[in-house]
């Protein structure tokens, strides 16, 4: 039985009952009865009460690599919830029946609760899981870790090393693992850095243990062990430091490209750099006449390089070595070559723009001189008037670029040029132009040298002129504007009331005149009436009234 306290009240006769505070075990199946002195009559009404999904067990998981785990996630509600898991490293979901493309993962679901079953843990594997339950009314999610544990992982690939006596090298043992491992380097047997010995010491760097050797002797060449170990197992890497060499010799030497002053060499790279990186190459030539090798070096390890300042028409030998940290090893062998002879300069190559005034610039981009200086260029130009004759003008051969002057506006030219050496001349390179416009005469001298800015102070100033000007026209033709009233401010009452007097007089004589004019052949009008009238008008006047 049902009695009024706080979960419950009763209204209208019992017929209306109210329900506070709603939770899920207030659903069921209440019963009504009414009763009176000929019996009674009950009938029932069922409650559902609907619960918001809410996760009550997930929990982090630990498990080791290639092992078995279990996640676990359980929800309560009503209607009861359905359970879906997703993995954040890959947003990849899984609901009840769900399996991964290698049968590894498995999610399995009954009633509010979820299993998600991992076989042959992978360290992929680890990382956020989420679980979402949820239901027509509404959902909840929560997230859990899974931590995979591991033995220790070595992810160095270089497992060799180069030095030589007297130079330091580092030898990284780069782990990883979980829980993180402890690292120790060994020799035959010998924990290192040790007492007795000098040359070798261990550093930290981070993650890593660096060990460092200083090779004094031949004895210090040879294997060293790296030991890894955590709670999961241990791990050895083996290290060999290996007495480093100088690069073989490179091979392949030829000429590719060849002129008077200049060789570019090709070579191939060595078969071996000896265990060290090769730094650069060093090329050896000289005359063959010669005793006296000259020396240039590659812009880095290019196999390229190129001979300049040579003699034309000489035979050079040429050889080059590889050069690495340890030194410099064997010169290839020696490739014998000869420069051109000197002959006639190839066409220059020209190209031009309007200059100055009636003039024209031709520059010259540097040609083969054919391996003597260019001594001077020959010019010649005229118009495309078939009866015009043909202009020629020499210029220094040191120059890069010809000026063309009192040529004439719009008007298309012809040019030839003509590099010339000790040998003779090249052949005539063809130009052809025309000269632009005339220019606006008044544009150029007047604003020919000044900017934008220039050129809109000079507006705004000839502005300004302008409204100055009018405003002393109006201020002597109609006593208005400005001018009028800075006057008037600066001068005062005084000055207005002696012109006003003075406006009154010159209006009082042309009333006169306009009078005598009007009666003219009428009766004149005595010297009293005039004087009353313009009495009158005086006296209606008043100091504030205008001109007007």
């Amino acid at each position: 039985m049902l009695e009024e306290n706080d979960k419950y009240s009763l209204r209208e006769d019992n017929t209306e009952l109210t329900i506070r505070n709603i939770i899920n075990s207030d659903a069921g199946s209440y019963t009504c009865r009414a009763t009176n002195k000929a019996g009674f009559t009950e009938k029932q009404s069922f409650l559902q009460v609907f619960v918001q999904p809410h996760i009550i067990q997930l929990q982090n998981e630990t498990t080791v690599e290639n092992g078995h785990v279990t996640l676990t996630c359980e929800a309560e509600g009503e209607p009861i919830p359905e359970i879906t898991w997703k993995r954040a490293s890959d947003g990849r979901t899984f609901t009840d029946g769900d399996r991964s493309q290698d049968d590894r993962i498995e999610s399995i679901g009954h009633h509010g609760k979820s299993a998600l079953r991992i076989r042959n843990v992978m360290l992929s594997d680890s990382g956020r899981y989420d679980c979402e339950a949820a239901s027509r009314i509404g959902g909840h999610q929560k997230s859990m870790y899974l931590n995979v544990e591991y033995a220790p992982k070595f992810i160095s690939n270089q497992t060799i090393y180069y030095s030589w006596e007297n130079n330091p090298i580092n030898i990284s043992c780069d782990v990883i693992s979980n829980p993180p491992s402890s690292i120790f380097w060994s020799r035959e047997k010998i924990l290192l850095p040790a007492r007795n010995i000098t040359n070798i010491k261990t550093y930290r760097d981070g993650k890593k243990i660096l060990l460092e050797i200083t090779p004094i002797s031949d004895n210090d060449f040879g294997r060293y062990n790296c030991t890894a170990i955590n709670s999961i197992g241990s791990r050895i890497q083996e290290y060999v430091l290996t007495l480093a060499d100088v690069p073989s010799s490179p091979h392949g030497l030829r000429v590719i490209e060849l002129s008077q002053t200049y060789a570019k060499i090709f070579f191939n790279k060595p078969d071996s750099h000896g265990g060290v990186p090769i730094h650069h190459y060093q090329m050896d030539f000289k005359e063959v006449s010669s005793d006296t090798w000259k020396v240039v070096h590659s812009h880095g390890t290019q196999t390229i390089v190129v001979l300049a300042n040579l003699e034309a028409n000489t035979t050079y030998e040429v050889k080059v070595a590889a050069v690495n940290g340890k030194g410099q090893g064997e010169y290839s062998k020696i490739e014998i070559f000869q420069t051109l002879p000197v002959r006639e300069p190839s066409p220059p190559s020209i190209h031009g723009q309007p200059g100055a005034g009636k003039s024209f610039k031709l520059s010259i981009t540097k040609q083969d001189d054919g391996g003597a200086p260019i001594l001077n260029y020959v010019v010649k130009y005229k118009s495309k008037d078939k009866e015009d004759q043909w202009l020629e003008k020499k210029f220094l051969g040191n120059k890069d670029h010809i000026v063309l002057e009192h040529l004439q506006w719009n008007v298309g030219y012809e040019v030839q040029i003509i590099a010339t050496n000790r040998l003779g001349h090249s052949e005539p390179t063809m130009y052809e132009f025309i000269m632009p416009p005339k220019p606006n005469i008044i544009a150029d001298t007047l604003f020919s040298g000044l900017g934008i800015g220039a050129v809109i102070g000079l507006a705004v100033a000839a502005l300004l002129l302008i409204l100055v000007v009018t405003d002393v026209s109006c201020f002597f033709m109609r006593q208005c504007g400005l001018l009028m009233c800075i006057t008037r401010r600066i001068c005062g009452k005084k000055t207005g009331s002696s012109g006003k007097s003075k406006e009154l007089e010159e209006g009082k004589a042309a009333y006169l005149k306009l009078l005598l004019k009007e009666e003219n052949g009428k009766e004149a009008l005595s010297a009293e009436t005039i004087e009353i009238k313009i009495s009158n008008d005086i006296i209606q006047t008043k100091e504030s009234d205008s001109k007007a």
